[in-house]
């Protein structure tokens, strides 16, 4: 049944292969120190679905182990105030320095305020269950969901049930919404979860004060960690996105972090919501930052090699070859090289250049596969050297030879066109050729000529 889907999952191969990954994680993380980057364990988790399964569970493992998650800088998950001093004092956007005056105006959560509002939302949400459970709402596995949540097999926050409990609700809203706007007798069929849409509205208006109150709490742990977002928005500045969109791109990881959060597992919210912020914007550079987008197995090579530039850089006083890094990493430089020529950011030749604006970077490259200005007076003088040593042919001469070397026209012609085109044979117009070439070399356009040729 579906209410035991999320232990199902716990059961299977992958779930079980994650968990032996993750253990050789710690070890090998434990070896080298008493930290775990995230960025290193973002790797591990990039590979597996599931989150809401893969990121307690890879929590438990390193806590087990004693090890402390932190970013590349050695930073914990939640900023220090002052940290959060110095985001203020780094930033010169307007926006963003309104955005992070209001957020910085908002407490920090204790861990006791943490567990409190995590507290009023499932209590909030068991209401709501129960509420739908008694009116007589039933989907198909509605019933067993609800059954399994309260013998405490499922938490209010599972996987498997919330996103059907977000459909019941937007249909009972949506029941309320037509019942007030439409106004007058209730259609008695029934089509909301087996309710008619006047029972439907009834059971909405009893629920939502939990919803206002679910609401609420989520409200006030959103606005209590968005400081963390920021901070960790920070670390993506260089990912091709701008800063207030991996704002917003953290902040829908930090909402569906607090949806999933169970208090009950023992660890802060900061700790469980950094994976899921993390993800939201490393899928977001992925997917919207550049104008090709590159596969996900590509980026996540991509990662391991800036790491791998990060740790052998030191190593040797400078930046490692793609030999070096194919040898670390062990792949082929050919495809190092290939990893480090898809990793260059696109620009756009409008961007404009200078603090005017006035100019834009196609203005500045040079163009490759055109002339140069002196390649161009060049082209101009030869047309023109040409042109009088054909003026000194008659007419025919001249057509002959422009149509045979394709003298102002796109492409050449062949003898047997041209003979067509004069109405003579091949043969006759090869002699023609071979004759006004002649006068060519003998006059006095000859020599003007050659000092092209020469050149």
């Amino acid at each position: 049944m579906e209410g035991k889907a999320m232990r199902r999952i716990a059961r299977e191969k992958w779930f079980k292969e994650f968990q032996r990954e993750a253990s050789a994680f710690a070890r090998e993380a434990k070896s080298r120190g008493k930290h775990v980057r995230y960025e290193d364990a973002s790797e591990l988790l990039a590979r597996y679905e599931h989150f809401e399964l893969t990121i307690p569970a890879l929590l438990r493992i390193v806590e087990s182990h004693g090890l402390r998650m932190v970013d590349s800088s050695g930073h914990t998950a939640h900023p220090t105030r002052r940290e959060k001093k110095r985001e203020l004092r780094n930033t010169n956007s307007e926006p963003i320095q309104t955005y992070l005056d209001w957020m910085g105006s908002v407490s920090l959560l204790t861990r006791e305020g943490e567990i409190e509002f995590a507290r009023q939302i499932e209590l909030g949400r068991r209401r709501i269950y129960h509420a739908i459970a008694r009116s007589g709402y039933s989907t198909p596995g509605l019933a067993q969901l609800i059954d399994d949540v309260e013998r405490g097999e499922l938490t209010p926050q599972a996987a498997v049930i919330e996103p059907l409990f977000e459909e019941v609700i937007e249909d009972l809203r949506d029941a309320r919404h037509r019942a007030l706007s439409e106004g007058g007798p209730m259609p008695s069929q029934k089509r909301h979860g087996g309710l008619d849409r006047a029972s439907a509205a009834a059971l909405y208006e009893s629920i939502e004060a939990d919803l206002h109150h679910v609401e609420r709490a989520k409200a006030e742990m959103i606005e209590a960690n968005l400081r963390l977002v920021v901070a960790i928005a920070k670390k993506f500045l260089k990912r091709g996105l701008p800063f207030l969109d991996l704002i917003q791109e953290g902040n829908m990881g930090l909402m569906r972090a607090i949806d999933k959060f169970d208090y009950m597992r023992g660890y802060k919210l900061s700790t469980y919501a950094s994976w899921w912020i993390r993800q939201s914007m490393a899928r977001a550079a992925t997917d919207q930052a550049r104008t090709i987008r590159i596969p996900v197995h590509a980026t996540e090579l991509l990662t391991k090699l800036n790491n791998a530039t990060r740790k052998l850089t030191p190593r040797l006083g400078r930046e490692p070859t793609a030999e070096e890094l194919g040898k670390y990493l062990k792949l082929p430089a050919s495809q190092v090289e290939s990893l480090l020529s898809i990793s260059k950011d696109t620009v756009s030749l409008e961007t404009p250049v200078g603090n005017d604006g006035a100019s834009e970077l196609r203005d500045l490259l040079a163009d490759e596969f055109g002339e140069s200005p002196m390649e161009s007076l060049a082209t101009d003088a030869l047309a023109e050297t040409v042109e009088r040593a054909l003026s000194t042919l008659n007419q025919r001469e001249q057509k002959i030879l422009r149509m045979r070397f394709g003298i102002g026209a796109e492409e050449s012609s062949t003898l047997a066109e041209i003979g067509r085109e004069f109405g003579l044979s091949r043969e006759r117009i090869r002699q023609l050729q071979a004759l006004a070439i002649r006068k060519l070399r003998a006059g006095e356009g000859s020599y003007e000529l050659r000092d092209f040729v020469e050149a």
